[in-house]
């Protein structure tokens, strides 16, 4: 169908070129203004010098010195004051006033006091309104009278006669709304006047001259960076060893903005938090409420209702993220004779799939599952409503060769309902991703790794300022730097050289003139046998090979005390290969049992009980497949997954149309995934995205790799699900899907896919690295790893690093 509108991908060029542009301020740019903000914040003045106590004067003669030091008061014939009212007085009769002296360089000024607020009483029905927008419609939650009027109360001392124009007392009935769901949680709808709600407000009780200045907002003047009052450190895949209660006894200081924390006192390796897949808390989506309540603790043998909620809570999300789309919202006006079945020419509509019975030959626009029927092996469409057979003759995927379509994805299909009850699909596309930021406008009270760090800190809202502020300080420094290897093979003499000739370059650039910092996290996934466990010598083989690195990095002291290794396992690993033999087994999968790490273990804690001095962060990890790593306020998702071979074997074919084959350079540059920014590639292309356009034709200048990883990379993410296929392609825990979940998208993707070539892909915020295998196989002794910086603003993607050892 020619006339169909096409589906607009998600693109955020517009809000990137938005966000480059810069406001002349009085000639201060953008980034002056942040670097001022940040000397404010971090800036530290020394005491100034104690006054000298003045000489005490004996009481007998006070009165009498009073009297012989103060001149006599004025008369008026001395002052020739005018008795006419209207009569200027002369300024030369007064005597001038004294100069103010500026206090000596380094000595701060004395503050002027802040102005008292004088409380008013606020009646509950001039509040109601406002409180009913925030409590009600944003956060979903009911306020009773008593409620009410104990909110009245505290606004009106808090906040005073300025309480509705100055837009303070919006600011705290928010910050009264996300504390109390953040510590009832989303499941206490009714806000009642109980001692609940008197402690939300006791904690905002703070002294301040006015709700709008930002020590009133608790969060937003002192953090608790290590964790002793606020961030909890998670328990990194079940290790309880030594160096977690180091984290814990260093994470006792509190830093407070206004004494200005010294960035040397700031170890970032107590912010490194490791959460396991088996310890990741699980929300439950409400999908008549739109909101994540808490759900009970999973188990590994649900009933069988958990099976059908894992697509109906997929469905749900998806759905209501592609409502929130400007592309899917109704305008506010629209002519009556303007709208259709598939909405108007500004707006695309869904329709459930139970109201297409009885308007055939109309288009519509549905959403739903890919799947095939068990009976006929058609492909079908599935929505909570019912289900459809679709007819792809004619279909055309949008963007053409840019994204991967397979049973167990969601798919926006334009078509038209025909009377034998099939849908014949003229377009099909991916429904658009969302970004963090975005996600955060909806969900930011959502704690999803459950180490108190909200969403709205990691998007750039909430009290993180401070952690945001001293995360990029660290990073400008070049500290937080994360390394990922994949595939390595322990068992490999040629693999223990490689990682020899790295950690020597690492420890060499440490301790040389640049003194540059060894990497804070060094992600190594499987497998880390070359044969696979259970072939050969088995657990002994395999226990054998992690005793060997065990030898290898304790000749690195430095890295023994700085780096913390985060070992992901594979299929290839124990024990899931025992029953698969390799093959694809159940997601999520646990770590490598601590039966193989005694000896690794144990090498770190050696060096970190007899080295505190320097850094005493070094620890290794075992974590789970998918586990996800917590950095001051970053997100970072780990997933070893041969994902790219997966969906070559099981994708949709659709036949060509009019000749076009799919394979012309004007199609190929259309389905790239146009919002991708491909920061780096190992085959010799160009580092960026500008580099690449300006050095390759338009029109058949992309490789082959660059689109493979740009349509891998935007069929995860518009699917923000690190599995999506059918459970007998690939099963999963249906209790535990929750930690398969990509929504809200995080800041890193680390897709460890050796099917893949190597890449590093930014897309709607999210930069996304794959480094392929350690140990390259057409190459003779070279290897190969990607780094980046978190929190870096030059490069934040990452790169591809290769080396000869």
């Amino acid at each position: 169908m020619a006339d169909s509108p096409p589906i607009p991908p998600s693109s955020p060029t517009t809000r990137e070129r938005l966000g480059e542009m810069t406001i002349d301020d009085g000639n201060r740019s953008r980034q002056q203004r942040e670097e001022d903000e940040e000397e404010d914040l971090y800036s530290s003045h020394p005491l100034p010098p104690p006054r000298k106590p003045a000489p005490k004067t004996a009481p007998i003669f006070a009165n009498w010195k009073r009297k012989q030091l103060s001149p006599p008061p004025p008369s008026s014939s001395a002052v020739d004051l005018s008795s006419d009212p209207f009569h200027p007085l002369n300024s030369s009769q007064f005597p001038a006033p004294r100069p103010r002296e500026a206090p000596p360089r380094g000595q701060p000024t004395r503050p002027a006091a802040p102005p008292r607020i004088l409380a008013v009483d606020i009646p509950p029905s001039s509040l109601r309104p406002l409180a009913f927008r925030i409590f009600t419609k944003k956060h979903n939650l009911t306020l009773k009278s008593e409620a009410l009027a104990l909110l009245c109360s505290f606004i009106g001392r808090k906040c005073g006669a300025d309480w509705k124009t100055s837009g303070s007392a919006e600011k705290l009935l928010e910050e009264v709304a996300r504390t109390w769901k953040r510590n009832e949680g989303a499941s206490a709808i009714l806000v009642d006047g109980n001692e609940a709600l008197k402690a939300v407000i006791r904690d905002l009780e703070v002294e301040g001259p006015g709700a709008n200045k930002s020590s009133l907002l608790t969060r937003g003047e002192s953090f608790d960076f290590a964790g002793a009052g606020g961030m909890s450190t998670a328990s990194p895949g079940g290790d309880n060893e030594e160096g977690s209660s180091q984290q814990l006894q260093s994470s006792q200081m509190v830093i407070s903005s206004k004494t200005g924390p010294n960035l040397e006192d700031i170890n970032p390796r107590d912010y490194i938090h490791v959460v396991d897949a088996f310890t990741q808390p699980k929300y439950k989506y409400n999908h008549s409420r739109k909101q994540f309540e808490r759900a009970q603790k999973p188990s590994l043998l649900p009933d069988a209702t958990s099976k059908a909620q894992v697509f109906l809570t997929r469905y749900y999300l998806i759905h209501h993220r592609l409502l929130r789309n400007p592309s899917f919202q109704p305008p506010t006006f629209a002519p009556s004779n303007s709208l259709t079945s598939r909405g108007t020419k500004t707006y695309f509509k869904i329709t459930p799939i139970a109201h297409l019975l009885g308007r055939s030959g109309k288009p519509f626009f549905i959403f739903g599952l890919l799947s095939t029927s068990p009976d006929t092996g058609q492909l079908m469409l599935e929505d909570p409503t019912g289900s459809i057979q679709l007819d792809i003759t004619h279909a055309r995927p949008i963007p053409e060769d840019g994204v991967w379509f397979c049973p167990g994805s969601f798919v926006v299909v334009d078509g038209t309902f025909e009377a034998d009850g099939r849908f014949t699909a003229y377009t099909i596309g991916q429904p658009p991703s969302e970004r963090r930021e975005t996600s955060s406008e909806v969900f930011g009270h959502m704690d999803f790794l459950g180490i108190n760090m909200p969403l709205e800190f990691s998007a750039g809202g909430g009290g993180g300022r401070g952690l945001r502020l001293a995360e990029k300080r660290l990073a400008n420094e070049g500290k937080g730097k994360v390394v990922v290897l994949s595939e390595v093979h322990l068992d490999l003499p040629k693999t223990h050289e490689a990682l020899t000739k790295l950690f020597e370059k690492w420890e060499n650039e440490a301790a040389g003139e640049d003194e540059v910092e060894v990497p804070a996290v060094v992600v190594m996934c499987g497998c880390f046998v070359s044969d696979g466990f259970g072939v050969g010598n088995g657990s002994l083989g395999y226990k054998e090979a992690l005793d060997t690195f065990a030898v290898t990095v304790s000749a690195f002291n430095t890295l023994l005390t700085k780096t913390a290794f985060v070992l992901v396992p594979s299929d290839g690993d124990p024990w899931g290969a025992s029953f698969t033999g390799g093959a694809s087994g159940i997601l999520p999968r646990k770590s490598v049992p601590d039966v193989f790490s005694g000896k690794l273990k144990r090498v770190f804690t050696v060096a970190n009980s007899t080295n505190k001095k320097d850094g005493g962060g070094g620890r290794v990890v075992l974590g789970s497949n998918p586990c996800r790593v917590g950095y001051f306020t970053r997100e970072i998702v780990v997933f070893r997954d041969d994902m790219g071979a997966r969906f070559a074997r099981n994708a949709v074919r659709f036949k060509a149309l009019g000749g076009d084959d799919g394979e012309s350079g004007d199609k190929g540059k259309g389905g790239q995934g146009h919002e991708m920014d491909v920061d780096g590639l190992a085959n010799g292309v160009p580092t960026t995205q500008q580099e690449e356009e300006e050095t390759t034709p338009a029109q058949n200048g992309v490789s082959d790799s660059v689109k493979m990883a740009r349509k891998l990379v935007k069929t995860i993410l518009d699917q923000s699900y690190l599995s999506p296929y059918p459970v007998n392609i690939r099963p999963v825990l249906w209790d535990y899907t929750h930690s398969l979940t990509l929504f809200p998208l995080p800041n890193y993707l680390i897709l460890a896919d050796s099917s893949t070539p190597p890449f590093t892909v930014t897309y709607e915020g999210c930069h996304v690295v794959n480094p392929g295998a350690f140990l390259v196989a057409d190459e003779r002794r070279k290897g190969r790893f990607v780094e980046f910086v978190v929190g870096a603003q030059a490069g934040a993607g990452g790169k591809v690093v290769d080396f000869v050892y």
